[in-house]
């Protein structure tokens, strides 16, 4: 059976830095939290070099985003799910704070192709910092799911902090 395609080709991915051109004010992705970091923090995050925020746009409207910075987990945390041959107290990884999708264009793969482009970026910082893996906070269950069906594996004594080996 053939299903009909989606109105929206998530591949490849127009994605750019935030910049304050863009229009983020519309942007709803159902978690009052992140619409309100979008639409304030994000820019000043970026402008300051703690976040990087990037964009997924339509015009110039923002219709997805997501934020990283670099990070540690400790090495007792991450044995056998990052590098078990780590001799060091903390190991340096990319830390993936936020992933959103409007929700007009949830359902339609995008949230899927915009981690898989927060992990390629993830992996090409990863030598700057020596990073050895991307973590990320699911808020809910839902969101564990989702990265938990892209790879992502807990980390030990938080079943929310999930990380994907680098």
């Amino acid at each position: 059976m053939h299903s009909e395609p989606s109105p929206w080709d998530p591949r490849p991915l127009d994605v750019a830095p935030l910049e304050a051109t863009h229009d983020v004010d519309w942007f709803d992705c159902g978690l009052g939290l992140f619409n309100t970091y979008l639409t304030r923090h994000a820019l000043a995050e970026q402008s300051s070099a703690k976040i990087r925020t990037y964009v997924l746009i339509e015009g110039r409207r923002v219709i997805a985003y997501y934020s990283v910075g670099a990070g540690v987990v400790e090495a007792a945390l991450s044995r056998d799910r990052i590098d078990h041959r780590q001799r060091r107290q903390v190991i340096p990884v990319v830390v993936l704070m936020r992933i959103a999708v409007d929700c007009s264009r949830q359902r339609h793969g995008i949230g899927g192709a915009l981690l898989e482009q927060a992990e390629a970026r993830g992996a090409c910082g990863a030598g700057v910092i020596c990073a050895r893996a991307v973590v990320a906070t699911a808020i809910s269950r839902e969101a564990r799911s989702f990265l938990l069906k892209h790879g992502y594996e807990p980390l030990p004594g938080d079943r929310y902090r999930l990380c994907l080996p680098l």
